[in-house]
């Protein structure tokens, strides 16, 4: 509705525009006061936030020849306002930069809860190798490319497409030629110059570039043939097919900043890929489609642990045994032609790898490098050891455990050593052996005693009774030997518990003494 007291036509809505828009608190007022009456020339300047420049790379595999990598700046103008003709500097790296709320008034907020989001599946991004069948340690990736403070980037420019879905399904019966899904390399030629800039990486574009406000481009920055050869890459296991790969050495001399890979097999579109910054001479695998040639599966089998060294201190034994395990992976290769297949094995903690020695070692698994025969099934074994280091208190090991390491011929045991276990373990049996005579005499000792209370009620019960006189003797001379019988019990349990004490303390100097 416009209002009907202006003579020009603004709308409310306008009006309101307008009104909101002089209230931004994005807008901030400077005053520059002069203190005298002298004129003055004063320039100003000022810096604006800018969107962080993206990598989009292009890569074409042939069956021969080195394999040919496009790279292309994505560059968004958020700046509200127009680039002409410009010097564009695309700089790669991962500077510490953060914002910090200097001018606002700061409070304290309350943090806010949500459930998590059930998120799609991520592609895989593998693990750089930091060792090498020969012990080589490679170089480490960059980070995510931070834009100069003055960027731009000329419009239109933009990477053929990968065919649609339809077309890679349908292929000419969707109307696409089989000429017309093929890609060559781009003929738009990449015209920035490359150089390092402390610790980043600098792309200059060599001529002026421009951009419009609230619009975005692409510039190619690299068409370059690098060293790399297709292979295939077994990682996630829970899958019996490996995944098509490609293993890239950066032989660009430049560092390429991280991002999406479109993969062009033989020139017809392959897959994609996620590739991390990689530094000039680093190597990286990539993965972009899976190979349903090709099927593994795996099997496991485990020995019994062997006690492989044992000693003994103090009255403590320490055992370090092995424990054998083997993951028997089977390979089908269902195509009629040879491959190369990297298998990744878990790298566990406290396993030693005891198969033939990996290609590459990466932060969490083995890489073996393995050549698949045509239409060939192949097994291929990894054996580990995982070693166990036990510790066990002699004083309170039974006899029949310590003779267990002195019968144990496959033990490095001195002879000296089993005949101190030997001798400990006949001193812990005749302990054992006393125990249980002491036990029983203090049984006997428990029922005597119980039928002499007996007894006793029944001689109370009948001294009362004229005509049972005799029957109260007969009790009393029961009595009376019963007395006889627990003296020699509490002598016999006397004598044991003497004996015991001996054993004991023979035993804890066998045991003090105890050392191989």
């Amino acid at each position: 509705r416009c209002l009907s007291d202006w003579s020009s036509d603004v709308c409310s809505s306008d009006l309101l525009a307008a009104v909101a828009d002089a209230r931004s608190k994005d807008k901030r007022s400077v005053y520059i006061d002069s203190t005298d009456a002298r004129q003055r020339e004063i320039v100003a300047s000022y810096t604006i936030p800018a969107a962080v420049w993206k990598s989009s790379y292009r890569l074409m595999l042939g069956e021969k020849g080195q394999p040919v990598l496009e790279g292309w700046a994505i560059v968004d103008n958020t700046t509200g306002e127009d680039w002409n003709k410009v010097q564009l500097s695309l700089v790669s790296g991962r500077p510490i930069s953060f914002v910090s709320q200097l001018y606002a008034p700061k409070y304290v907020q309350r943090p806010s809860a949500e459930l998590a989001d059930d998120n799609a599946a991520r592609p895989v991004v593998h693990d750089e190798a930091f060792q090498s069948s020969m012990g080589a340690l490679a170089a480490g990736g960059g980070g995510r490319a931070v834009p100069a403070a003055r960027t731009g980037v000329v419009g239109g420019i933009m990477p053929p497409p990968p065919p649609s879905a339809a077309a890679r399904q349908f292929g000419a019966s969707a109307g696409l030629s089989m000429d017309a899904m093929m890609v060559a390399p781009s003929t738009i030629v990449a015209s920035a110059s490359a150089g390092e800039l402390g610790e980043l990486f600098e792309y200059r574009i060599a001529q002026p570039v421009t951009i419009r406000k609230d619009e975005s481009a692409m510039l190619p920055f690299l068409q370059q043939a690098i060293e790399g050869r297709k292979l295939l890459i077994y990682s996630d296991h829970s899958s019996q097919h490996p995944t098509n790969a490609a293993e890239l050495t950066n032989t660009s001399g430049k560092t390429l900043d991280g991002g999406p890979i479109t993969v062009y097999d033989g020139g017809a579109y392959g897959g994609e890929a996620l590739m991390e910054t990689l530094k000039a001479g680093d190597k990286r695998l990539i993965s972009y489609a899976v190979d349903l040639g090709t099927r593994i599966t795996d099997a496991y089998n485990s020995k019994t642990a062997v006690i492989r060294e044992i000693h003994a201190t103090r009255g403590i034994i320490t055992t370090k045994s092995a424990m054998e395990e083997t993951r028997t992976y089977t390979i089908r290769n269902v195509d009629q032609k040879a491959k190369t297949l990297i298998l990744e094995h878990p790298l566990r903690g406290g396993y030693t790898l005891l198969s033939a020695k990996p290609a590459e070692k990466t932060a969490s698994a083995y890489r073996f490098e393995i050549q698949l025969a045509a239409g060939a099934t192949q097994e291929f074994p990894v054996a580990e050891e995982r070693s166990i280091e036990q510790t066990y208190q002699v004083s309170n090991s039974t006899p029949d455990f310590l003779l267990t390491y002195v019968q144990n011929r496959n033990l490095t045991l001195s002879d000296a050593a089993r005949r101190q276990l030997q001798r400990i373990a006949d001193e812990k049996s005749q302990i054992a052996e006393n125990d249980r005579a002491l036990q029983d005499a203090q049984g006997q000792v428990s029922d005597l005693t119980r039928d002499e209370d007996r007894i006793r009620q029944n001689i109370n019960s009948l001294n009362n009774v004229s005509s049972q006189q005799q029957l109260v003797q007969n009790y009393a001379k029961q009595l009376d030997a019963h007395e006889q019988q627990l003296a020699q019990l509490r002598d016999h349990q006397a004598e044991l518990q003497k004996k015991r004490t001996a054993l004991t303390s023979e035993l804890d100097g066998l045991i003090a003494a105890l050392a191989f």
